[in-house]
């Protein structure tokens, strides 16, 4: 077409016809388009346009945050711009580490022992755990529709981990995650926090893994898959060393024993007051399901331990250590 015909032909440049055409196009063409004119950037950047766009984007996603979701009402092209690069984020807040439902298995190097009872590698649905605001953690079971929670122990944010990097801290977030077991009186090994690609969030220690969102069954999602994960033995040699040793955490915190019956009261994380921890029935048995203290038995540990410790911790079964050495390759 001559050049002639693009300057005085009306209707490529109506504005109905544009946003028609545009209505067609990806958010990355979308913004290349308006470059061209002051008449293509107002129309690419219509409301309707870019609201149809976050529908597209965040159908299969888990999670989005409230306040971006909010945005898309009056900001479309903005809310979808920011829930991408939200997406990226690995530190949690408070808040969103307690409205989370959190699904909890064991990796192969917890050992043979745990993989026989872990309920994820035995075709089960996986343990599940809840966080709440008052720094406790529990594990809970819904039976006849009622929930039943045990709680375990008390969560806080760390700094480091194991020199992976320094990660802020505040008083409402982190990406360090530290859990003490109430029932063992220490912590466990850090739970590092990922981004899946459904935009959930994920964590992962050397010995196990949870995710904030509905946990896929064995071979369903090959990226959750233990030889897909991020986290080795290796990565987390200072804390596994310590743990297996008998020996404080790096940065450790003893915290007070607590009494279960003290705590019904904890705000759920959710802000409701209706659905709360002291609506559901309290197991007082703190039978530890959160599987996280697998080095609770150090004979199923299966990390190299220094010379001299085996006297310390029993003999290591050479037939896991071979499996667990094969299997914690960095991706």
């Amino acid at each position: 077409m001559e050049s002639s015909t693009l300057q005085t032909h009306p209707a490529l440049f109506n504005g109905d016809v544009l946003f028609l055409v545009f209505s067609f196009l990806d958010a990355k063409d979308l913004l290349i388009a308006a470059q061209v004119c002051q008449q293509w950037r107002d129309v690419a950047s219509t409301q309707g346009i870019w609201d149809e766009l976050c529908e597209k984007l965040w159908s299969d996603k888990v999670y989005v945050p409230e306040q971006i979701k909010k945005l898309r009402k009056t900001k479309a092209k903005e809310a979808y711009l920011t829930s991408i690069k939200d997406s990226k984020r690995c530190i949690i807040t408070n808040e969103e580490l307690c409205s989370f439902e959190w699904n909890h298995r064991m990796k192969l190097t917890a050992g043979e022992m745990w993989m026989q009872t872990d309920p994820w590698w035995n075709r089960q649905p996986p343990r599940r755990n809840k966080f709440f605001m008052d720094n406790t953690v529990a594990s809970y079971t819904e039976v006849d529709g009622e929930v039943k929670f045990n709680k375990v122990g008390k969560w806080r944010f760390i700094g480091n981990c194991n020199d992976l990097g320094e990660r802020a801290v505040t008083e409402t977030s982190g990406g360090y995650l530290r859990l003490h077991i109430a029932p063992i009186g220490r912590e466990v090994p850090t739970q590092i926090f990922f981004r899946h690609n459904n935009w959930g969030f994920y964590t992962e220690s050397c010995w196990s893994m949870s995710t904030g969102f509905p946990m896929p069954a064995k071979g369903e999602d090959p990226s959750l898959e233990d030889e897909n994960l991020k986290i080795t033995v290796e990565d987390f040699w200072p804390e596994a060393q310590a743990y297996n040793l008998g020996l404080p955490l790096p940065e450790e915190v003893n915290f007070a024993p607590f009494d279960s019956d003290s705590d019904n009261d904890s705000d759920n994380g959710d802000g409701d007051d209706g659905e709360g921890e002291g609506d559901a029935d309290i197991d007082h048995d703190m039978d530890v399901d959160d599987a996280d203290n697998a080095a609770v038995n150090p004979h199923n540990l299966n990390v190299p331990l220094p010379d001299g410790a085996q006297n310390l911790m029993g003999p290591m079964e050479s037939e896991n250590r071979g499996a667990i050495e094969g299997s914690s390759k960095r991706e």
